[in-house]
Protein backbone atom coordinates (compact mmCIF):
# COMPACT_ATOMS: atom_id res chain seq x y z
CA UNK A 1 0.00 0.00 0.00
CA UNK A 2 1.25 3.28 -0.85
CA UNK A 3 1.70 6.30 1.57
CA UNK A 4 -0.53 9.44 0.29
CA UNK A 5 1.59 12.76 1.00
CA UNK A 6 -0.20 15.35 3.15
CA UNK A 7 -1.19 18.05 0.79
CA UNK A 8 0.61 21.38 1.05
CA UNK A 9 -0.36 24.73 1.80
CA UNK A 10 -0.93 26.95 -1.09
CA UNK A 11 1.69 29.06 0.35
CA UNK A 12 4.42 26.06 0.64
CA UNK A 13 3.59 25.79 -2.77
CA UNK A 14 3.90 29.62 -3.96
CA UNK A 15 6.98 30.12 -1.58
CA UNK A 16 8.38 27.08 -3.10
CA UNK A 17 7.74 28.32 -7.12
CA UNK A 18 9.25 32.30 -5.48
CA UNK A 19 12.67 30.34 -4.26
CA UNK A 20 13.16 27.93 -6.85
CA UNK A 21 11.76 29.75 -10.07
CA UNK A 22 13.61 31.72 -12.58
CA UNK A 23 10.58 33.64 -13.70
CA UNK A 24 10.75 37.94 -13.26
CA UNK A 25 8.40 37.33 -10.25
CA UNK A 26 10.41 34.45 -8.34
CA UNK A 27 13.53 37.14 -8.87
CA UNK A 28 11.73 40.17 -7.55
CA UNK A 29 10.98 37.64 -4.67
CA UNK A 30 14.47 37.03 -4.34
CA UNK A 31 15.11 40.75 -4.31
CA UNK A 32 12.27 41.49 -1.58
CA UNK A 33 13.33 38.58 0.64
CA UNK A 34 17.06 40.37 0.39
CA UNK A 35 15.81 43.80 1.00
CA UNK A 36 13.84 42.66 4.36
CA UNK A 37 16.74 40.10 5.67
CA UNK A 38 19.62 42.86 4.51
CA UNK A 39 20.94 43.38 7.98
CA UNK A 40 21.12 39.11 8.74
CA UNK A 41 22.85 38.61 5.21
CA UNK A 42 25.70 41.51 5.82
CA UNK A 43 25.43 41.74 9.10
CA UNK A 44 24.15 44.79 11.38
CA UNK A 45 27.07 46.98 11.56
CA UNK A 46 27.34 47.11 7.41
CA UNK A 47 23.29 47.11 7.14
CA UNK A 48 23.46 50.56 9.50
CA UNK A 49 25.81 52.08 6.65
CA UNK A 50 24.20 50.74 3.14
CA UNK A 51 21.13 49.09 1.72
CA UNK A 52 19.85 47.84 -1.48
CA UNK A 53 18.92 49.79 -4.24
CA UNK A 54 18.54 48.05 -7.10
CA UNK A 55 19.59 44.95 -8.97
CA UNK A 56 19.58 43.77 -12.82
CA UNK A 57 21.57 41.70 -14.96
CA UNK A 58 23.44 40.47 -11.93
CA UNK A 59 24.57 43.80 -10.94
CA UNK A 60 23.23 44.70 -7.55
CA UNK A 61 23.22 48.52 -6.89
CA UNK A 62 23.59 49.40 -3.08
CA UNK A 63 23.35 53.06 -1.62
CA UNK A 64 26.29 53.94 0.72
CA UNK A 65 26.12 56.13 3.35
CA UNK A 66 29.43 58.28 2.61
CA UNK A 67 32.48 57.96 0.98
CA UNK A 68 34.42 57.06 3.40
CA UNK A 69 32.02 53.71 3.94
CA UNK A 70 31.90 53.05 0.14
CA UNK A 71 35.98 52.62 0.34
CA UNK A 72 35.80 49.75 2.92
CA UNK A 73 32.69 48.35 1.50
CA UNK A 74 34.89 48.46 -1.85
CA UNK A 75 37.76 46.12 -0.08
CA UNK A 76 35.16 43.65 0.84
CA UNK A 77 32.93 43.95 -1.93
CA UNK A 78 34.10 39.76 -2.67
CA UNK A 79 33.20 38.80 0.47
CA UNK A 80 29.49 40.60 0.37
CA UNK A 81 29.25 39.21 -3.06
CA UNK A 82 29.79 35.51 -1.36
CA UNK A 83 27.17 36.48 1.83
CA UNK A 84 24.37 37.21 -1.09
CA UNK A 85 25.02 34.59 -3.22
CA UNK A 86 24.87 32.44 -0.11
CA UNK A 87 21.26 33.55 0.88
CA UNK A 88 19.72 33.51 -2.78
CA UNK A 89 20.97 29.80 -2.78
CA UNK A 90 22.45 30.75 -6.25
CA UNK A 91 24.92 32.32 -8.22
CA UNK A 92 22.21 35.50 -8.95
CA UNK A 93 24.50 38.58 -8.54
CA UNK A 94 27.53 39.06 -10.48
CA UNK A 95 28.75 42.12 -9.48
CA UNK A 96 27.98 45.03 -6.79
CA UNK A 97 27.89 49.11 -7.44
CA UNK A 98 28.05 50.93 -4.82
CA UNK A 99 26.42 55.03 -5.23
CA UNK A 100 25.63 57.75 -2.73
CA UNK A 101 22.78 59.13 -5.11
CA UNK A 102 20.11 56.98 -5.87
CA UNK A 103 19.86 58.57 -8.91
CA UNK A 104 23.15 56.79 -9.99
CA UNK A 105 20.94 53.21 -10.36
CA UNK A 106 18.85 52.92 -13.56
CA UNK A 107 15.19 53.86 -13.63
CA UNK A 108 14.11 50.52 -14.62
CA UNK A 109 16.50 48.67 -12.06
CA UNK A 110 15.44 50.54 -8.79
CA UNK A 111 13.57 48.58 -6.16
CA UNK A 112 11.61 51.50 -4.29
CA UNK A 113 11.74 55.30 -4.45
CA UNK A 114 10.77 55.51 -0.48
CA UNK A 115 12.50 57.71 1.58
CA UNK A 116 11.98 55.15 4.72
CA UNK A 117 14.73 52.63 2.66
CA UNK A 118 17.65 54.94 4.08
CA UNK A 119 19.36 52.97 7.22
CA UNK A 120 18.21 54.18 10.33
CA UNK A 121 20.42 56.21 11.49
CA UNK A 122 20.34 58.32 8.54
CA UNK A 123 17.80 61.05 7.72
CA UNK A 124 17.07 61.82 4.09
CA UNK A 125 16.86 65.26 2.65
CA UNK A 126 13.43 66.79 1.54
CA UNK A 127 14.47 65.32 -2.09
CA UNK A 128 14.84 61.41 -0.79
CA UNK A 129 18.27 61.33 -1.30
CA UNK A 130 20.93 61.46 2.07
CA UNK A 131 22.20 64.67 3.71
CA UNK A 132 25.65 65.13 2.40
CA UNK A 133 26.65 67.64 5.50
CA UNK A 134 28.63 64.68 6.82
Amino acid sequence: MTEKKSPQSALDVLQSLMEKGNSPLAFDFKRYRLKLDWAKVVGMNIAEKCSPVGCSNGILYIWVINAAWMNQLFYVRRELLKKINQYGGETWVKEIRFTQNKRDVPEDEKWSADPQDAPANESPSASGEPRRDR
